[in-house]
């Protein structure tokens, strides 16, 4: 069995996962925090940026560093915390995942960085 990573990405939304931890107000076609005006989320691509933290990534980092409290440790490369995360924010939407599974994505291109952290068996 294989994780579609694509599947879990899109059953939890990047502005309500930011949303609940940060308020959020729509600017154009972004949204920006209401505490932390450096903070920025775009929808469309489903990335963040936090320019005065010098971080940004995609849903499966913010989980990690912000929801799992990796923070600064945070290392979408590392197979055992992005598995965790995986698992998160599977759990969060309902998806089962069985032990031992893999994952498997359909991205190609765009922030590939999160969907190739595991290859082989977690």
């Amino acid at each position: 069995m294989s994780i579609d990573l694509e599947q879990v990405r899109s059953a939890n939304p990047i502005e309500q996962l930011i949303g609940e931890k940060f308020a959020l107000k729509r600017q154009g076609t972004r949204l920006a925090s209401v505490e932390h005006d450096s903070l920025v989320v775009t929808p469309q691509t489903g990335l963040y940026f936090w320019n005065s933290r010098s971080e940004h990534g995609d849903v499966f980092d913010f989980v990690g560093r912000h929801f799992l409290n990796y923070g600064s440790s945070w290392n979408n490369r590392d197979a055992a915390m992005f598995m965790e995360v995986a698992r998160y924010l599977a759990q969060r939407a309902g998806i089962r995942i069985e032990e031992g599974a893999t994952f498997a994505s359909r991205r190609v291109g765009r922030n590939a960085n999160s969907s190739s952290a595991c290859t082989r068996r977690c």
